[in-house]
């Protein structure tokens, strides 16, 4: 109301635009050099240059918000903390004072109230993005958000985008503790020996069970226990001695233990327990004296699908004679199996057999052993000297065989590869026919040749090639067969593709594309547009494609009122023209042609643009107001 700040009083700050809606709001300090524009400060840029009367317009100017952080992300969780990092942006005018960080927990269906985090408060130093957020729950869901506050409020950012929702660690389990090992007071004394001990709290672990792990004593590698991999705790996570029997152990050995408990989430999995006293097998059961291992392990009468396999033997020692195991390895196989024809051998002078669904063209290794009732007796394995191999099958010839539009003179032809049997493949052998010289002429049908761009096809798992060098707009149809290093396995022609054609010759493009040609349609709303089209080749014509951009615009859009212009020699020489449509007054366009065919394969590519031309300003075309500067 008058009052004096300064040299300059209140009316005075206002003279410059009396009476306008911009004043009502505006208030003058001289001590900050600054007016206030409802929440804005509007600060004074030079005040030593400023001249009188006074000229807000020049020198004074609105002070811009730092924008927010980006990038916000959550990182190395714990148990109880989470690491916050995001990237700063433009301060503009703040005076940078600090980041503000905000947790909330929750999870992605249900969410708590937005707080400080504890240990990312004072972060002053604006090149200090990254805090480290502790006192959080265990195993809870966070999400995190950041600002920049500055010494002007006004200024301050707006919150950034939400961090993705991570989570911190569960409390892992408590380590088993009172490990103890002894000799079982019944059974095979001699492999095995008894584990027991008491599970630590299971704070966040959802128990799947414990890891028992056995080391020879002497030996540095730990193994899993036989026989310990299903112990759970008790009901309701009781805190009670479990225990288990670890089996096939050897004979008079000593060994240590370890425990630890395993979690269905893996961080909450406990520590390993402390390693337990030393323990020893008695010297029984595997001590005793083995069979011998059967020998001389021969493979006869050897056909497609099975052989005869035979084998020798001497001393049983103590064994107690129960069968005779005979097992099988394909050559690329690691793994021994038994086999047909070889199981249930009970009679100990009967060592011969005759294995049995055998695949062809393989090399098959066999292997026996005598097993005894006293199992430890049992006798070590006995190999055969060498592999013997089935005879070979042909090759299948490969299936699903397709070809599919790729250009003008390619086609794509793709199939499955077949069954090889006993193929060793060579290469895929691929042949054409041409079904007409042109889609709407008519020929005779050709005879099979090979497909050019299909002639280096050595890989087994390569199974599609491009044709090329085809004539346009032809149909052709393809076949497919396997050729191996043994000609006898390779494989006979596949079934013919579905005749497809090669893509049609595209349109030209229509050329010298005119806007305002027929300068009396020039109005505020219409612009005449004329052009030539270009070579019709394979195109049956439905028409042309006007398309409109304004100069100021990136984008292409469809122009109205050239809905049915269609290819005229009588008319301009040729040419074709329409009038474009539903145009803005005043403003500035260019426009492009396509023309459309039956096949919109062949439709041309868009012509070069016309002149740039602007529609007339009418009486009802009101003018746009000037940029703010």
């Amino acid at each position: 109301a008058g009052e004096a700040h300064g040299s300059m009083n209140l009316q005075e700050c206002l003279d410059f635009c009396s009476g306008t809606e911009i004043c009502r709001s505006l208030a003058y300090s001289a001590s900050s050099q600054s007016c206030y524009l409802k929440d804005k400060r509007i600060t004074l840029d030079d005040p030593a240059k400023v001249p009188q009367p006074l000229d807000f317009r020049t020198y004074f100017r609105v002070d811009q918000e730092a924008r927010a952080p980006e990038q916000v992300v959550a990182v190395q969780p714990t148990t109880t903390s989470v690491r916050v990092q995001w990237t700063a942006s433009e301060l503009n005018d703040c005076a940078f004072e600090r980041f503000h960080v905000q947790v909330r927990l929750g999870s992605v269906y249900e969410s708590g109230d937005w707080a400080d985090a504890d240990g990312c408060v004072d972060l002053t130093e604006k090149c200090d993005a990254s805090c480290e957020a502790v006192g959080l729950p265990p195993q809870t869901a966070v999400q995190f958000r950041v600002r920049v506050e500055c010494e002007t409020s006004t200024t301050n950012s707006s919150w950034s985008d939400l961090s993705a929702m991570t989570s911190t660690l569960p409390l892992p389990s408590g380590a088993p503790a009172g490990l103890t090992v002894a000799s079982p007071a019944d059974g095979d004394q001699s492999t095995s020996l008894m584990v027991s001990w008491t599970p630590g709290s299971a704070n966040d672990c959802v128990s799947r069970g414990f890891l028992v792990q056995q080391q020879i004593v002497g030996d540095p590698f730990w193994t899993e226990a036989v026989g310990c991999d299903s112990v759970q705790r008790g009901a309701d996570d009781e805190i009670t001695a479990v225990a288990c029997r670890a089996l096939l152990l050897t004979c008079n050995t000593g060994y240590i233990f370890r425990v630890m408990e395993q979690c269905e989430l893996s961080d909450a999995d406990s520590s390993w327990s402390e390693v337990s006293a030393e323990a020893w097998t008695l010297r029984t059961g595997t001590c005793l004296e083995t069979a011998a291992t059967p020998h001389n392990v021969f493979m006869l009468n050897v056909t497609a699908v099975s052989m005869r396999v035979s084998w020798e033997v001497v001393d049983p020692g103590d064994c107690i004679f129960k069968l005779w195991l005979v097992q099988i390895q394909s050559g690329d196989q690691a793994e021994w199996s038994a086999v047909h024809g070889c199981t249930d051998l009970m009679a100990q002078s009967v060592t011969e057999c005759v294995a049995s669904g055998l695949t062809s063209h393989t090399s098959y290794s066999f292997r026996v052993q005598a097993t005894c009732e006293n199992e430890l007796a049992n006798s070590e394995w006995g190999h055969s000297a060498m592999p013997a191999k089935t005879s070979a099958v042909s090759a299948e010839p490969p299936e699903l065989i397709s070809a599919s539009q790729q250009s003008v003179s390619s086609l794509l032809i793709m199939w499955t590869p077949a069954q090889l049997n006993d193929c060793d493949f060579a290469r895929y052998e691929v042949q054409q026919r041409s079904l007409a010289a042109d889609v709407e002429g008519s020929a005779s049908t050709a005879d099979w040749v090979a497909a050019s761009g299909c002639s280096e096809l050595s890989a087994a798992c390569s199974v599609e090639c491009a044709a090329d060098g085809l004539p346009a707009y032809t149909r052709f149809t393809f076949r497919v067969r396997v050729l191996c290093a043994v000609p006898a396995t390779s494989s006979s022609w596949s079934l013919a593709t579905t005749p497809v054609s090669t893509l049609p010759m595209r349109a030209g493009s229509p050329t010298n594309v005119t806007a305002g040609g027929e300068i009396s349609l020039l109005t505020d709303r219409t612009v005449p547009v004329s052009w030539t089209p270009g070579a019709a080749r394979h195109c049956a014509s439905v028409g042309f494609i006007v398309q409109k951009q304004r100069v100021s615009d990136a984008h292409w859009v469809a122009a109205a009122g050239c809905e049915s212009a269609e290819r005229d020699p009588n008319f301009l020489g040729g040419r074709v023209a329409c009038l474009v449509s539903e145009l803005s007054c005043g403003t500035r366009y260019r426009f492009r042609v396509v023309e459309r065919c039956v096949d919109s394969d062949a439709d041309s590519e868009p012509s070069a643009p016309s002149s740039d031309i602007e529609t007339l300003n009418g009486e009802d075309c009101g003018q746009m107001a000037g940029t703010p500067v």
